[in-house]
């Protein structure tokens, strides 16, 4: 059942936003903005997807997040027990939402399994070859000193294509039950599932697919990441009653935020067009991240027919649809002239699953080729801003005279990348 709030607005030294059964008797220390569809930026749109009963996410003056699990009566008193605090002042209130995290994926259904796939094999080069990521690696240009969060379902850690690409937290003691850095987390020593509280939940085909394309390194493999010396920051947001939430999605990315990372990978998405979604992804650019994240599955024009985060353009954000092996955009791929920034391989793609590889097609394989290849500009050129990666992949695209239905009306391609990248860096004033 979904719970659904109205709102009300009584004049106390200004408008005060509140659940129609707070009533507004006093005057208060702080407003405190509760979000629902009536007062969002996003009114209008029909794109609050289900709400999670009894769960309201809270955003405290620090920037940090924490969820309260309770009535409206609870909440109602917790925010007059916080406005008659001294301590940090809670912001915003927010309806948790889920997420349909699995929107992304299109699984060929005859695998119906995993599988090695020979080496040699059509399947382990087109989509490289598309993006001549191999003429960066042949300049020793392959992603070292890179990290990327891979804000996903759980990864196969031990995948012997993987096990050396993933991040370590060198001021924690694995297995140990402690917080060693004092960071909040217990055991995050090789990323955290936000969605078990622990520091490794569920592992998954998808999430261990699309580390893969990012940075499979060659060790026993038919096939090769973009960026196979870049690292993977393993953050899991699936799994649980809901699959995904705002919640989990919001504290993946607030983690992701202060551990050094470059990139955010996010090949997920649905119709939650929270405001505190999208202020996260925006606080990301006060550490100059880059979020890379899949258009959706769904062939519509996501300017009308929004889905999120893909939809919401901002500023540090690359949203990425698929193309096949034509170089036109696939069938099933979302577009949109404004929202859908460049199109990359995403049909019939080889990658890494949970004890072996397997062939995915769906806007969460585009993604994380572009991931791939924002980090092979990186640890070409560490000096660029994430600003001058985003302009630099989208003004190099490849064949835009095909007039694909995206911003840049072309597909990816490294070589032109970093042509423009060079060309971007070299025009700065001194």
């Amino acid at each position: 059942m979904e719970v659904k709030h109205r709102f009300k607005k009584s004049t106390i030294f200004g408008i005060c936003l509140i659940f129609s059964i707070i009533a507004c008797q006093k005057k208060i220390k702080e407003q405190v903005k509760v979000i629902d569809d009536e007062n969002s930026q996003f009114a209008g749109k029909s794109c609050y997807g289900s709400s999670i009963q009894n769960e309201f996410l809270l955003k405290w003056s620090d920037g940090s997040h924490s969820l309260l699990k309770g009535t409206k009566d609870d909440l109602n008193n917790f925010i007059k027990k916080q406005q008659e605090s001294n301590k940090k002042r809670l912001v915003i209130v927010e309806q948790n939402r889920k997420f349909d995290f699995k929107m992304a994926l299109k699984l060929q259904p005859e695998q119906t399994q995993s599988e090695i796939i020979p080496l040699g094999s059509f399947w382990e080069v087109w989509g490289q070859e598309d993006l001549q990521a191999n003429e960066l690696w042949d300049k020793n240009i392959k992603g070292a000193g890179v990290t990327i969060a891979v804000v996903d379902g759980g990864i196969d850690q031990t995948h012997p294509s993987l096990m050396n690409r993933i991040y370590i937290n060198e001021n924690e003691i694995p297995n140990n039950g402690i917080d060693d850095d004092n960071n909040g987390f217990i055991d995050d020593y090789k990323g955290f599932d936000f969605s078990s509280k622990t520091s490794q939940g569920e592992i998954s085909d998808h999430g261990t697919h699309v580390a893969g394309i990012i940075a499979a390194e060659p060790k026993e493999s038919p096939m090769l990441g973009i960026a196979p010396q870049s690292k993977i920051l393993p953050l899991s947001i699936f799994g649980g009653e809901f699959g995904g939430s705002l919640e989990t999605a919001v504290a993946a990315l607030e983690y992701a935020k202060n551990r050094g990372i470059k990139i955010v990978n996010a090949s997920w998405g649905g119709a939650a067009c929270a405001e505190l979604l999208r202020d996260a992804i925006i606080s990301l650019a006060e550490k100059d991240i880059l979020f890379i994240n899949a258009s959706g599955n769904n062939g519509v024009d996501i300017q009308f027919y929004p889905e999120y985060p893909a939809a919401f353009n901002l500023e540090n954000q690359i949203t990425v649809g698929a193309n096949m092996q034509s170089g036109l955009m696939a069938a099933f791929s979302n577009y949109g002239y404004q929202q859908v920034h460049v199109l990359a391989p995403g049909h019939q793609i080889l990658s890494t699953v949970p004890g072996g590889w397997d062939i995915g097609s769906g806007t969460s394989m585009a993604a994380p080729f572009v991931s791939g290849l924002a980090a092979l500009l990186w640890s070409a050129h560490p000096e660029s801003t994430s600003v001058q990666i985003k302009k630099a992949i989208l003004q190099s695209v490849k064949d835009p005279q095909n007039y694909n239905p995206v911003l840049s009306m072309g597909r990816v391609n490294a070589v032109l990348a970093l042509e423009k990248l060079e060309l971007i860096l070299k025009e700065l004033p001194k």
